[in-house]
């Protein structure tokens, strides 16, 4: 644990265009997302993470996957083939949704169609043994539950609407889905709450769903075409996947979406401690939390010099693709104070002008490293905005931009002073 082994180590990968976060507190591993537009990236990226291990064959005992976005979890299949994951956490995502984020997907590859069409199978065919399913709904204060070194105080869902997400699914998946949540292989749960690890960190979630009105849209435009439960297979077909694209245009205005989406806050539950920053072999910027907080000079990042901080700040927030300029309100309510417990933040949707909210800067206060994972050739969408970049720097913050070739790793030691 990690009061006996300090190193508590963080890494954001190079995978480009993409997402793949891992983190270690002393033996136990997690991951967060784990994609890249370039399905080449991911798989080095994954095979480096692997050799830091022992085994040949590690254990991860949890996966966070924030939302089903190509460029967040194409790596997924390589992850599975060379490690054994036993407990992987995701929102829940409807087949409409899950169809229109294969629309905006050039050439996936044949295992994403199949992850598509039935995640639960896919996971639990690659051999994790237990599913958690975050949907929004009436939370009720929940029986403790354990797994592993993890203790589960996210919040139950309420009678019927535990299930409700697999009746919008075929009448063969509802079958199977009603009958892994019937072994307890799937367990439903709200973004109330919090995981545990050994009394030392926690882990928590927000979840933020589509637009209904989107979907609704899309769902009576695709009616003249097929069945919406057969959708996903409809994809498949070329010509029948071009008439589907207008679908999602006429909708859309052609503009991508922005879909569901799982944050993730973590840290350590008590204690002060230090962060340290590698970005480059040959340079160790030191974030001490508290009492002072100092940058020093690299050539990848900005100068910063960090005031002295009062309280333990030594959070990270991983954001995924969340769309803040939407009910931003309503994330900030839910996490509350744990904002101000961030030091470092993932920008959310690869530092997109669309998707930020300098609101955050003012919650997460004590806050001064920013990082955005986005491929250094995204011409379509210029990731990270120069905007979003200039709002992080103006107010003496760290920016850092993961790419295809920088990675960033951090360490931290929490300490019970």
């Amino acid at each position: 644990m990690c009061q006996q082994d300090p190193n508590c180590h963080f890494h954001f990968h190079n995978v480009g265009q993409g997402l793949f976060y891992t983190g270690r507190i002393g033996d136990f591993n997690f991951v967060y997302d784990c994609g890249s537009r370039s399905v080449k990236s991911v798989r080095n990226a994954i095979e480096r993470y692997c050799q830091t291990f022992s085994h040949s064959k590690p254990v991860i005992p949890l996966v966070v996957i924030s939302h089903l976005d190509y460029d967040h979890v194409s790596g997924l299949d390589k992850l599975f083939e060379k490690t054994t994951v036993e407990l992987v956490i995701l929102p829940y995502v409807s087949p409409l949704e899950r169809a229109l984020l294969l629309l905006c997907t050039n050439r996936p590859q044949g295992w994403y169609f199949d992850f598509m069409i039935n995640p639960i199978d896919f996971l639990l065919d690659k051999g994790v043994q237990k599913i958690i399913l975050i949907i929004r709904g009436n939370g009720r204060k929940p029986d403790q539950l354990r797994l592993g070194d993890l203790v589960i105080e996210l919040e139950d869902v309420s009678g019927q609407e535990a299930q409700a997400p697999f009746e919008q699914e075929d009448v063969e998946t509802q079958h199977k889905w009603l009958t892994y949540y019937r072994e307890n292989r799937i367990i439903t749960k709200t973004h109330h709450g919090k995981i545990t690890l050994r009394n030392i960190w926690e882990f928590v979630f927000y979840v933020r769903e589509i637009e209904q009105l989107c979907l609704q849209n899309f769902q009576n435009c695709f009616s003249r075409i097929g069945n919406s439960l057969n959708i996903i297979n409809l994809l498949r077909c070329q010509k029948t996947r071009a008439k589907i694209r207008r679908c999602y245009e006429r909708v859309t205005g052609s503009k991508d979406i922005n879909a569901t989406s799982l944050v993730l806050f973590h840290g350590p539950l008590v204690g002060r401690g230090s962060i340290t920053v590698h970005c480059n072999p040959k340079t160790t910027m030191h974030l001490y939390l508290p009492p002072i907080c100092i940058f020093t000079e690299c050539p990848f990042c900005l100068v910063a010099l960090l005031s002295e901080l009062s309280e333990p700040v030594n959070g990270q927030l991983l954001t995924g693709d969340l769309n803040l300029k939407e009910k931003y309100d309503e994330f900030r309510r839910h996490m509350g104070s744990k904002l101000e417990s961030v030091a470092v933040c993932l920008l959310p949707h690869h530092g997109s002008e669309h998707c930020w909210n300098a609101a955050l800067m003012r919650d997460a206060r004590n806050c001064r490293l920013w990082i955005a994972s986005a491929g250094i050739n995204n011409k379509r969408y210029h990731h990270p905005s120069e905007s979003v970049i200039k709002d992080i720097t103006k107010n003496g913050n760290a920016f850092y931009w993961v790419n295809d070739y920088s990675r960033l790793a951090l360490s931290l030691c929490p300490s019970n002073g």
